[in-house]
C-alpha cells in the first residue's frame, strides 16, 4: 500500500462525509478501525457462511459512460423476504485517467434512496457457493443515464476518485433490513468517457 493511500474508520462513514484523494493505487475504506491497509484473508466465519450458500456477490457489466453522466446499482431486500442482507464489500471500477484534482469520478452511497427505474437493467446475484440452489431474496438493477438517478435523498459517503478504483470494506458492518435498500452511484466527472463498473457482496440470513 502506497502512502497515498486512504483507509477510512467506520466510525467516519456519516451522512456527507467526503473524500478527495490524488492516490494512484485503489482507495480502501474498512470496517476494521485498527486496519492499516485492506483485509484480504477470508476469516472463519465468512468461510462457514459460503458453505452454507448464504453469501452473494453482485456485479454490473462494464459500462461506457459519457462525461458528466451517472451509472447506479440499487439493491433492495423486500419487505417480505423474512431476512437481512449484511454487506460485505462494495466497489466501483473506472478507467478514467484524469490530469488535475477537478477531474474526477465521484462516488456515492445512498441509504433507501429513491433511484429511477427509467432504462433499469435487471441485476443477478450469483452464490458464492457452486453447489448451492439458494438465491438471493434481494432484487437488483442498474441504470446509466444522462442525469442523477438519485433523487431527494443525500449521499451518506461520498468519494472523489483520481483515476483509481474505490473499495468500500463494510464486513457486514452496513445492515439492509426487509423493506430497506443500498444503491451506489459512479458520476464521470473527467474530460472524456470512462469504462464503470459497480459490485456489491453481501451475507444474507
Amino acid at each position: 500500500m502506497s502512502k497515498e493511500d486512504i483507509t477510512i474508520n467506520p466510525e467516519e462513514l456519516r451522512p456527507n462525509f467526503k473524500i478527495s484523494s490524488s492516490a494512484q493505487e485503489p482507495v480502501y475504506t474498512t470496517s476494521a478501525s485498527s486496519a492499516s491497509q485492506p483485509e484480504y484473508t477470508a476469516d472463519v466465519t465468512n468461510l462457514n457462511y459460503a458453505s452454507q450458500g448464504l453469501l452473494y456477490t453482485l456485479t454490473t457489466p462494464a459500462a461506457i459512460i459519457q462525461t458528466s453522466n451517472f451509472m447506479a446499482l440499487n439493491m433492495s431486500n423486500p419487505t417480505t423476504s423474512g431476512k437481512t442482507a449484511y454487506l460485505m464489500q462494495c466497489s466501483a471500477y473506472n478507467s478514467g485517467k484524469p490530469n488535475s484534482a477537478s477531474n474526477y469520478t465521484r462516488i456515492d452511497i445512498y441509504r433507501n434512496a429513491s433511484v429511477t427505474t427509467t432504462g433499469a437493467i435487471a441485476a443477478t446475484a450469483q452464490n458464492t457457493n457452486l453447489g448451492s440452489s439458494t438465491t438471493s431474496s434481494c432484487t437488483a438493477y442498474y441504470v446509466a443515464l444522462s442525469s442523477n438517478a438519485v433523487s431527494g435523498t443525500a449521499s451518506a459517503t461520498r468519494v472523489e476518485s483520481i483515476g483509481n478504483p474505490v473499495i468500500f470494506d463494510f464486513n457486514g458492518g452496513y445492515v439492509v433490513p426487509a423493506g430497506k435498500s443500498f444503491t451506489i452511484q459512479a458520476y464521470n466527472n473527467t474530460n472524456g468517457t470512462n469504462v464503470i463498473s459497480l459490485n456489491l457482496s453481501w451475507l444474507e440470513k
